[in-house]
């Protein structure tokens, strides 16, 4: 017999069909079929899993997945995202939880995850939002106009759960950066140390200003050192000594 883990592509249960082997499935998520099979409950597991990491003292925890096509069934993410949700609740109701997803050039589809999340009841208090210039693009008004939008439809905490700017296109290790071109960078702002406190210092006014909630960094420490390279050396905080360039959040 054979024992089949995991998902893959329908011929090839076909061509295991005809084999005349007995055959078994483990969550397989195929639809529609005669073989015998053993399912995973992939909500309770979620929630299981966040029951036993807050139990045993962890309170940052994030659930990553894949890419929710635009418009399309995101019925299942939901549900497993709500069971991790409620097992938090049900742990401390006080612990504050966000929701994080990037920026988009197209407000639209910022707006559409956050509908289908309200739309399967999701519990959550503040909504996360990445701004790199470097992967959404260099139009500063995105983080203006996503924000309101979002306060004013949702009536949610908004805030920019990352950003990173560099203070330099120059590297310090053998890694390719994410940064290094001049056509990467915001009009106004180059690539020098007062460039990235002043990128800093305009997107938190525009966060402010649209009535969001504040401005996360990451990752100010995630310099070079031997043994560890970086691909974000120069959107770091420190310069290629290790030394503290002066960036700071300011009041």
């Amino acid at each position: 017999g054979v024992i089949v883990i995991g998902a893959y592509p329908e011929d090839f249960y076909e061509g295991l069909n005809l084999s005349n082997i007995p055959i078994v499935l483990v969550d397989s998520y195929l639809e529609n079929h005669e073989y015998k099979e053993v399912k995973l409950d992939d909500i309770y597991g979620g929630y299981i899993a966040t029951k036993y990491l807050i139990e045993h003292g962890h309170n940052k925890i994030a659930f990553m997945s894949g890419k929710i096509k635009d418009g399309g069934d995101c019925s299942d993410f939901m549900a497993l995202l709500s069971s991790a949700v409620n097992a938090v609740r049900n742990f401390d109701s006080k612990i504050k939880i966000m929701l994080h997803v990037p920026c988009d050039k197209d407000i639209e589809k910022v707006l559409w995850w956050y509908s289908q999340a309200e739309k399967y009841e999701i519990d959550y208090d503040v909504i996360g939002l990445s701004y790199y210039s470097f992967f959404t693009g260099t139009d500063f008004s995105i983080v203006r106009e996503t924000v309101k939008n979002l306060a004013n439809k949702f009536g949610k905490e908004v805030c920019i759960a990352e950003t990173s700017y560099p203070w330099t296109l120059s590297w310090n290790d053998n890694e390719n950066n994410l940064v290094g071109r001049e056509e990467q960078l915001i009009s106004g702002f180059p690539a020098t140390k007062e460039g990235q406190q002043n990128y800093l210092n305009e997107l938190c006014k525009k966060v402010y200003d649209s009535g969001g909630l504040g401005v996360f960094w990451w990752e100010p420490e995630a310099v070079s050192v031997s043994g560890f390279t970086s691909s974000i050396e120069n959107l770091s905080w420190f310069d290629f000594d290790n030394q503290y360039i002066g960036t700071k959040f300011l009041k």
